[in-house]
């Protein structure tokens, strides 16, 4: 693989995985974080188990779900075990597992909404009271789906996402909009914060490299945006992302 130089946008505490494997294939990498997330007050722990104990299924959509939710249980993780578990994706599921608890439903592929839409609606979900884990402000599409097969759905909002108080003039001052050849976007919240914290020069400069993000929503909005080549991965796993810069630098797929 030729070396390139991608930009990885992930929070800061959740790049160290993309940029290693990145690394192990003879790339570098520059972190410019796009977000930030903070824990909402008054949502962890026993708190948390509190709330958890009037439903069926608890559903986790990230992994900061689980973190910001289980992680401060300090051992009490096994008055979970009783419910039915379900994750959005690898990631959630192993910060789930990590936890000593069992995930029941996981999709196959797709690791979106959708997909664990369609895991969910062969559990027979209606009647049932479901409890969705997630940040502040996060998709209602799930839950208004479940909603049409029955279900009785709430939201658990353990997280919220913040622009962090990056200046571009980290960019502009070390030239990286230049030396950058491929830059990386997990989701349109960080597609918007990634164009407000630059320049008109460098959004002009990034959007003429290819981007890499996991899903078509947000392809089809960072085409509106102006981005010329878009090329979505098959997960959001580091492993799936790394597999598409591979492919963009061996000059396989330019969007």
């Amino acid at each position: 693989m030729v070396n390139v130089c991608v930009l990885v946008t992930r929070p800061e505490d959740q790049a160290d995985s993309l940029c290693s494997l990145l690394e192990q294939e003879g790339c570098s990498s520059v972190r410019f974080p796009v977000i930030a997330i903070e824990a909402l007050q008054g949502t962890g722990g026993l708190v948390f188990l509190a709330k958890a104990v009037d439903y069926d299924w608890v559903i986790f959509v990230s992994a900061n779900a689980v973190r910001y939710s289980l992680a401060s249980l300090s051992g009490l993780q096994n008055r979970l075990l009783e419910k039915k578990i379900a994750a959005v994706g690898l990631a959630t599921t192993e910060a789930i597992e990590s936890l000593g608890l069992r995930v029941d439903i996981v999709p196959d592929s797709g690791f979106n909404s959708e997909a664990l839409l369609s895991a969910l609606s062969q559990q027979h979900v209606s009647g049932r009271r479901l409890l969705i884990v997630r940040g502040q402000g996060g998709r209602e599409w799930l839950a208004d789906r479940l909603r049409l097969l029955g279900a009785e759905v709430d939201y658990w909002e353990v997280y919220r996402r913040i622009k962090p108080p990056i200046s571009h003039r980290v960019m502009i001052g070390l030239g990286l909009e230049y030396k950058v050849d491929i830059v990386t976007i997990m989701s349109n919240e960080a597609l918007d914060n990634l164009l407000a914290m630059v320049d008109d020069e460098i959004k002009r400069v990034l959007k003429l490299k290819p981007l890499i993000v996991i899903s078509e929503r947000i392809r089809k909005k960072a085409l509106g945006f102006g981005f010329k080549h878009v090329v979505v991965t098959q997960s959001p796993a580091p492993e799936d992302i790394v597999v598409a810069v591979k492919s963009i630098s061996n000059g396989e797929d330019c969007g």
